[in-house]
Formats: C-alpha cells, sequence, structure tokens
C-alpha cells in the first residue's frame, strides 16, 4: 500500500472481514475515500456519506457502495456522528451492529488541506 489512503482502506477492509462489521461507513466530500475502499473489494457494504450531489452521483458507480446524502458538518467528530446517525436511519444499521469508518481528518499542520486524503479508522458498536 503506496500512501496513507490505501494503507487506511485497506487496513479498513481487513478490519470489517475480521470483525465480520455490519457495514463500512465512510464520509467523503469528493468520493475518494469511497472509491478507494472499493478497490479492495470488501464483503461487508459500503455506505458512502456526502453532502456534495456531484459525490453522490460518483459514488453510483463505485462497487459496492451505496450512496446517502448527509448535510454538511463542520467538524470531523460531527461528521462521523452524523454519518453514523444517517445509516442507523436508513436501516443500514441497527443497535449491537459493529462498523468500521474511515474518513479523514483535515490536518492542521497542512496549509492546503488534501482532497481525498484518508487518514483515520474508526471501529464502534452501535448504540
Amino acid at each position: 500500500k503506496r500512501n496513507i489512503s490505501s494503507a487506511i482502506g485497506y487496513s479498513s477492509v481487513a478490519t470489517a472481514a475480521s470483525l465480520d462489521a455490519k457495514c463500512i461507513i465512510t464520509p467523503t466530500a469528493t468520493g475518494v475515500t469511497a472509491r478507494v475502499v472499493s478497490k479492495f473489494r470488501p464483503k461487508a457494504p459500503i455506505v458512502g456519506v456526502s453532502p456534495n450531489e456531484e459525490t453522490l452521483r460518483r459514488m453510483q458507480i463505485y462497487r459496492g457502495v451505496q450512496p446517502v446524502k448527509s448535510i454538511p458538518y463542520h467538524t470531523t467528530d460531527d461528521v462521523c456522528e452524523g454519518a453514523l446517525e444517517i445509516a442507523k436511519s436508513k436501516g443500514f444499521v441497527e443497535e449491537g451492529d459493529v462498523i468500521v469508518m474511515t474518513a479523514g481528518i483535515p490536518s492542521p499542520n497542512i496549509k492546503k488541506p488534501q482532497e481525498g486524503m484518508s487518514n483515520m479508522m474508526r471501529i464502534a458498536i452501535v448504540d
């Protein structure tokens, strides 16, 4: 895995398989996170969450990705919590399910944030 995004995508898919996760949730602004996870062909469905209509249309062609519209959030925690709530409300997950979430957290050391830079993986049990 030659870059951080690919390493995180591969690790997310391997972790989801190892834990028998219900789904992999990928909050994304550009769709790149969902595409990177999709290329590793996970058995678990991928829920691509984005506020951007163009990104939602693009994610429709990625293997195993179910695009879902969200509202814009401003912090990473809000993005992750919002994506999980949307997945629950759409019936992708239920209470007690294990999920894997991967997204990008903007680094304060980078002056111009890179789009499509996945650098975070979370494992959660839905409550």
